[in-house]
């Protein structure tokens, strides 16, 4: 992916979800730049730090949403949060730093964001939505 960026077909109808989804984007697009362009390790790290730490946040605010409605897949959805949080910190800590290539785990990164929102934080948002 040539550095995804948020677009209202991502938006799962819960404000509070497309903007940190839209924060999310934004740092992965970041972190794309700076991996094409061949950027300052430094400032990747911090980025890739951001990233981790913002995904982190987010996955939490989901979760506390998720708990206060009851939303019945809430389990099955937790875990793929955490898996994706190893999934992360793996792939920010052992490949994008110490690669010479990292565009493919930023590829990989990228197409795991879209591909949850629309299959999973979608039906979240449809709940969540329901519930109010």
């Amino acid at each position: 992916m040539a550095g995804l960026r948020w677009t209202s077909a991502l938006a799962v109808g819960v404000p509070e979800i497309d903007r940190q989804h839209s924060h999310l984007l934004d740092l992965m697009a970041r972190l794309h730049d700076l991996v094409v362009g061949g950027g300052d390790r430094a400032v990747l790290s911090a980025v890739m730090e951001e990233l981790e730490r913002y995904t982190e946040f987010h996955f939490a605010t989901e979760e506390r949403l998720m708990d206060a409605h009851g939303y019945e897949d809430a389990d099955d959805h937790k875990d793929e949060h955490s898996l994706m949080l190893d999934d992360i910190h793996r792939c920010c800590d052992e490949y994008i730093l110490a690669s010479n290539n990292p565009k493919p785990v930023l590829a990989y990164l990228e197409h795991w964001f879209v591909q949850h929102i629309h299959e999973v934080d979608r039906a979240l948002g449809k709940a969540l939505n329901a519930a109010d």
